[in-house]
């Protein structure tokens, strides 16, 4: 199967990067990884199974973000997310 990676960054409701967040990336199967942001806010998933949907969840201290679902087919950057 073919891999793809999803990149993106987190952002504060001011539009800042959010750095040491952490994002969960959960799989069909419930598995969990995990990839947290650097100093700018950006992050970095490599090597998923292409056609699989995940769910990604944001968390870092003093904000809050939705929750986005997305299926993958391809390479996905600026998958990104701002503080509520």
């Amino acid at each position: 199967a073919a891999s793809v990676s999803v990149s993106g960054r987190i952002l504060s409701s001011r539009s800042r990067g959010v750095s040491n967040a952490v994002v969960h990336l959960t799989n069909q199967n419930g598995e969990i990884q995990t990839a947290r942001t650097n100093r700018f806010g950006y992050y970095t998933f490599k090597e998923l199974a292409a056609g699989e949907t995940y769910i990604f969840s944001v968390f870092a201290k003093r904000y809050q973000f939705n929750t986005q679902v997305i299926t993958l087919t391809e390479d996905l950057a600026e998958l990104d997310f701002t503080a509520q």
